[in-house]
C-alpha cells in the first residue's frame, strides 16, 4: 500500500494528479488535506465515488504545507510497512516511483531516495545519490518512506523553503534506517506550476 499525502491548495491541478495515480496503481490511498487557503473553483465531485481518496480540512497558519503533512503523520493511521509519499499539488506521479514501490526487493528498505527532474525538462536538479539525503540535496518530494519511520516525526512549520531539507536530514539520522539511493530513477516536481 502507498499513501499519497497532498497539502491541497491548487484545486485546478487535482484532476491531472489523480489521472497520474489511477493509471499506474490500484492499491493506494490519497489523502487530500486542505489548509486555510485555496485557489481554483474546481469541484472534487469526480472523486466522490473513489473510496481510496480521503479529504480533510484543517486550519493552518503557514503556506508551506507542513501543517497538512504533520496532520497525516499525527492523525492518520497506516500500517508500519506502508509507503508514504508527500505528493505536492503541483507534482505528478511517475512510473519510476510506482515501479519501485511495487518492487518486492524494496521491502527491506525504509526509504527510497529518488532523483528529481524539475518541471517537464530533462535537467537533473537533485540527485538521489548516496549521502544526498539532506539539506540542498533533496526535498520532501524526493523520497518515499515507510510509515514506521515517520510516525514519530514532525516537520518544522517554519516559513522557509529549507524545512524540507531539515526534515530529510532528520529522517536520514534515524537509528538503523535503511536507504535505497536511486540516481537512475526520477520523480518530477513543480511540473504543474510552469508558466507557459
Amino acid at each position: 500500500m502507498i499513501h499519497f499525502i497532498t497539502p491541497l491548495y491548487r484545486y485546478n491541478n487535482v484532476k491531472i494528479i489523480y489521472s497520474s495515480i489511477i493509471h499506474q496503481i490500484e492499491n493506494f490511498k490519497w489523502h487530500l488535506i486542505e489548509g486555510t487557503n485555496k485557489i481554483g473553483e474546481e469541484t472534487l465531485d469526480f472523486l466522490s465515488n473513489d473510496t481510496r481518496v480521503f479529504y480533510y480540512k484543517i486550519p493552518t497558519i503557514y503556506p508551506w504545507g507542513h501543517e497538512q503533512r504533520n496532520y497525516f503523520i499525527t492523525n492518520i493511521q497506516a500500517e508500519d510497512d506502508d509507503w508514504c509519499y508527500f505528493l505536492d499539488d503541483d507534482n505528478i506521479v511517475t512510473h519510476d516511483l510506482i515501479s519501485e514501490v511495487g518492487n518486492i526487493e524494496n521491502l527491506k528498505y525504509d526509504i527510497m531516495l529518488f532523483s528529481q527532474k524539475f518541471g517537464l525538462t530533462e535537467i537533473k536538479r537533485l540527485h538521489g545519490k548516496e549521502g544526498h539525503m539532506g539539506l540542498n540535496y533533496c526535498d520532501i518530494g524526493s523520497f518515499t518512506i515507510k510509515y514506521s519511520s515517520i510516525k514519530n516525526t514532525l516537520i518544522s512549520p517554519v516559513s522557509e523553503r529549507c524545512s524540507d531539507g531539515y526534515y530529510c536530514t532528520s529522517i536520514s539520522q534515524i537509528n538503523n534506517i535503511k536507504i535505497k539511493y536511486l540516481d537512475d530513477k526520477f520523480v518530477r516536481y513543480n511540473s504543474l506550476s510552469l508558466n507557459f
